[in-house]
């Protein structure tokens, strides 16, 4: 019985390990586009790279590097689905990204973009954004 106990813990133990690894992309459109903006205010190369189409990583890059040397974070921030525009589910965003380089401080809205995301296998990924 007690060796029954430990199967079932380690088995419990490796798969919440397994779900909190997750896979590229958010299981949802709107989580997609939040962890590429976390993964940009982070500066992972990587991680954007797994949360785009690959038509969208050089402005993603761009975007990336934007914010090279400055402290960025995000604020009063979320997504959420706005519609579809073909396949794309189209996402908005609240909230901002703060930069900072040295004492100076600077605000960068997410509102008035619509991020076009995509679903390709299971997949979320950010295709595209714009006004």
């Amino acid at each position: 019985m007690q060796k029954m106990k430990n199967a079932f813990f380690t088995l419990l133990a490796a798969a919440l390990f397994l779900a909190a690894c997750g896979g590229s992309g958010g299981s949802t459109a709107a989580q997609a586009v939040e962890e590429y903006y976390q993964a940009i205010v982070a500066q992972d190369a990587a991680k954007v790279d797994a949360l785009v189409c690959p038509d969208f990583e050089e402005p993603a890059h761009v975007e990336l590097d934007s914010f090279q040397g400055v402290k960025a974070n995000l604020e009063g921030f979320s997504c959420k689905p706005a519609g579809m525009e073909g396949s794309l589910t189209l996402v908005t965003c609240e909230g901002k990204i703060v930069a900072t380089y040295g004492s100076e401080t600077m605000d960068f809205p997410l509102a008035d973009r619509v991020h076009q995301v995509q679903n390709v296998d299971g997949v979320w990924t950010v295709c595209g954004s714009g006004t």
